[in-house]
């Protein structure tokens, strides 16, 4: 496993996320407050924490695969319609937004592949992260993408694994 606790250096792999906490790991639910399903499977503080399954407000799968850090890990994203739009494994974006989709297969809205193995992505400056030179990918995320997905963050590392401790008996 290569999940090291200390502020500048944090690395998790997929297959990582569901041995770090299997005894506060539960299947269950997340609910928006009209009763909508927001997310099913396992759960770690209430928020998506292994492998599990999102949805539009329509109920149409969102992403499906291993949820951690900022989101999918490791899985497929789905379009409003059903289509599949990305097979691909994710990598943890330290900075703003959303985690970005490293190496995989990209779909268009008529179920076409038009991309497949090591997306070119751009970091930099302030903003989210831009895949470039792949006709019609549009932003890391979808326009139409669900918002009240419970996403689980870097403070909830600190609580879930006593990081917060860690940094204080080091001092």
């Amino acid at each position: 496993m290569s999940y090291q606790r200390n502020d500048r250096h944090f690395r998790m792999e997929a297959d990582d996320i569901e041995k770090l906490a299997p005894d506060r790991s539960v299947m269950g639910e997340v609910r928006d407050e009209c009763g909508r399903l927001l997310y099913e499977g396992q759960l770690l503080d209430g928020k998506p924490f292994g492998t599990g399954r999102s949805y539009y407000p329509d109920g149409t799968v969102y992403q499906e695969g291993i949820f951690g850090v900022k989101g999918l890990m490791r899985g497929k994203e789905f379009y409003p319609d059903g289509m599949l739009r990305l097979d691909a494994v994710f990598r943890l974006n330290r900075g703003y937004g959303p985690n970005i989709p490293e190496a995989g297969k990209y779909y268009d809205r008529e179920g076409t592949l038009v991309y497949e193995v090591l997306f070119p992505v751009r970091c930099g400056g302030v903003g989210y992260p831009t895949v470039e030179g792949i006709p019609g990918f549009g932003g890391v995320t979808q326009k139409e993408m669900p918002k009240n997905i419970p996403v689980f963050m870097w403070e909830d590392i600190d609580a879930a694994f006593g990081v917060a401790e860690d940094r204080e008996k080091d001092r």
